[in-house]
């Protein structure tokens, strides 16, 4: 009967460290939806911090200039700092060691007595660093301090079931904010010279877009009007969303749409290739990319995206494929070597004049065909125009690998 007790008192509590756990998630996921780029930093790692009441906090990740920008929380003091990687890799104080391991190895740790944080030079009693993973790699790092309480294995685990769902949400919030980063550096071009930049987005062929759920308009600079097709001297460059959908390839439109809504309800990103049909008959195929807000109630507020004409380069694809098919089905010997005359290359038909397997020949020389039926001044030519890095043709007498 005790140990039934016991069972039951552990079911217990492991059932209420669950909901602990269930709620302090729901609410950092809720922070990343509804709360500006400025503040919701500050208001996770509050949030986490006073779950294990922990005075001392910080949130970091490692940005493009590979720099550890941390939102620090210290009592009511919140500072922002960008420190290089290098540079604190290179320091050797223990609470460095413990982001060391966090940000370059995927390691969380912990460390039960007293260190220095080296970017603000704040004494901590107890620390647990924790990484925040995408994939096998770091983008960030979890730092809790200043607790009376040591930080315990289960603590730990709790931090990292944490990181594991913060991490896309992070990783799709650094997005945006590297977006917005590009398009304010747009605008500033803009303000400066709009012409140009409106060639550069023409040469590019990507133009930038936003839904409005409310209204259901669809919003987009000039470029997506020139790769949609749509006339760009409309009021304000606004049309209705489901115009933009009757572009859709038939056959393409059921999973554009469902993947869209997928994206929005499982709050993703959106990232699709897929073709459309202009108003004149032209197929052209496009790479969409877009990432949805949401209001406190989780509702879509409004996606912002990017469109990009990608026929020329998947067309270019295709014909590369073709091309490789038909120099496989020649019946001529065909040899692609490089520069300096190395075989990279040989055709089926080569492998079955010759005698000598792709595997045999590749990384050799031609000489090894050679029959002495041709000049000296024959063979010159040929090594002359490889050299130049032209195309040679001609026609060999080789020898067989079995002559």
């Amino acid at each position: 009967m005790s140990n039934d007790i016991t069972a039951k008192k552990c079911l217990e509590e492991e059932l209420k460290q669950s909901k602990r756990e269930l709620i302090l998630q729901n609410k950092i996921i809720t922070k990343f939806l509804i709360t500006d780029n400025s503040r919701v930093l500050s208001q996770v790692i509050t949030l986490i911090s006073q779950s294990l009441q922990s005075t001392f906090g910080m949130l970091a990740y490692v940005n493009h200039r590979e720099e550890l920008t941390a939102t620090i929380l210290n009592d009511r003091h919140l500072q922002w700092h960008n420190i290089s990687i290098q540079k604190l890799y290179s320091e050797q104080n223990v609470s460095s060691k413990l982001l060391q391991r966090a940000i370059r190895d995927g390691v969380a740790e912990i460390h039960n007595s007293e260190m220095i944080l080296p970017t603000s030079l704040l004494a901590l009693q107890n620390g647990i660093a924790v990484p925040v993973l995408s994939g096998d790699k770091s983008i960030g790092v979890l730092f809790l301090g200043n607790r009376k309480e040591p930080f315990t294995d289960n603590e730990r685990q709790l931090l990292e079931r944490i990181c594991s769902y913060l991490a896309p949400i992070l990783k799709a919030r650094l997005q945006v904010q590297h977006n917005k980063a590009l398009h304010d550096k747009a605008v500033r071009r803009l303000q400066k010279n709009e012409a140009t930049l409106k060639e550069a987005e023409k040469l590019a062929k990507i133009g930038n877009w936003e839904h409005d759920f409310n209204s259901g308009f669809f919003s987009c600079s000039d470029e997506v009007y020139r790769i949609l097709g749509i006339d760009t001297k409309r009021s304000k460059c606004v049309v209705e969303f489901k115009e933009a959908i009757r572009l859709i390839h038939p056959d393409d439109r059921k999973g554009v749409i469902s993947t869209y809504r997928d994206a929005i309800t499982k709050h993703l990103p959106y990232d699709r290739v897929n073709r459309i049909i202009l108003h004149d008959k032209t197929e052209k195929v496009i790479h969409s990319r877009s990432i949805t807000s949401y209001d406190e109630n989780s509702r879509p507020i409004r996606s912002l995206g990017t469109i990009q004409d990608i026929t020329t380069k998947v067309k270019a694809e295709v014909a590369n494929k073709r091309l490789a098919t038909a120099i496989d089905q020649a019946v001529d010997v065909i040899v692609i070597t490089d520069r300096t005359g190395i075989i990279q290359y040989v055709n089926p038909a080569f492998e079955k004049i010759t005698g000598y397997s792709r595997d045999e020949i590749t990384g050799k020389t031609p000489r090894v065909l050679k029959s002495n039926e041709h000049p000296d001044s024959y063979y010159k030519n040929l090594w002359e125009t490889i050299t130049a890095g032209k195309v040679w043709r001609g026609r060999f007498i080789n020898k067989n690998k079995s002559h």
